[in-house]
């Protein structure tokens, strides 16, 4: 039996010397592959690649982007104004910054935007600085002129807690003549009524003029 064994080892241990490989690293730090038959190569690790996609997705803009300004707007107002889309894809003119009336050394401001869109419907925003005074529908707008006449308005948006009283003319709105006031009087100061109290603004001259010019400049549009 023994005799046996020997045999069948005589006979495997060629196949099986050249069929085997071993790795090694050499002094260096190099991978080797070492053969049966006494050669030998550097081993190459296997780089395995993947491929990345990145997928995008549409982006929706909250706030519409500006678009090229109407040509009907009258020399010196193109600058400030630009004209948007809303979604419903209505072309909406509207003031670029916000004209802020606050008095020296105060905390408290007053912020005024105005925009024109369908149907000729013109909006003029008064906000509080603060932006967390709560308003109701129908709080008032107290204005007062230079020549000591008043002008009453409502806010007319919905009720909100960001201190915005927004007021509607023309249009359906009508209000044509307390429009033509605001464009040929100049505001001495301006009351924006809260739920919980009230914020009044007097306005400098160059305010003054300032919120004539971007009244007269929107109803010209």
């Amino acid at each position: 039996m023994a005799r046996y064994f020997f045999i069948l080892f005589i006979v495997c241990f060629p196949l099986a010397l050249f069929s085997q490989t071993e790795e090694a690293t050499t002094e260096s730090g190099k991978k080797v592959i070492l053969y049966a038959d006494g050669t030998w190569k550097l081993k190459t690790e296997e780089v395995k690649t993947t491929k990345t996609v990145v997928k995008t997705k549409d982006k929706k803009e909250d706030k519409v982007k500006p678009e090229t300004l109407p040509v009907n707007l009258e020399a010196g107002c193109a600058d400030l104004f630009e004209t948007v889309k809303d979604k419903n894809n209505t072309v909406i003119i509207r003031t670029k910054n916000f004209l802020i009336i606050t008095g020296p050394e105060e905390k408290s401001e007053l912020d005024i935007s105005m925009q024109k869109g369908a149907k000729g419907i013109i909006s003029i925003s008064f906000r509080t600085g603060t932006g967390n005074e709560c308003i109701g529908e129908g709080n008032k707008v107290s204005i007062v002129f230079t020549d000591g006449s008043k002008l009453d308005l409502s806010n007319e948006g919905p009720a909100n807690c960001r201190g915005e009283s927004v007021c509607y003319f023309s249009g359906p709105y009508g209000k044509k003549k307390q429009l033509q006031e605001l464009k040929d009087k100049k505001i001495r100061s301006i009351r924006i009524w809260t739920q919980q109290s009230s914020l009044s603004k007097e306005l400098s001259g160059e305010s003054q003029d300032e919120f004539i010019r971007l009244l007269s400049c929107l109803i010209s549009a």
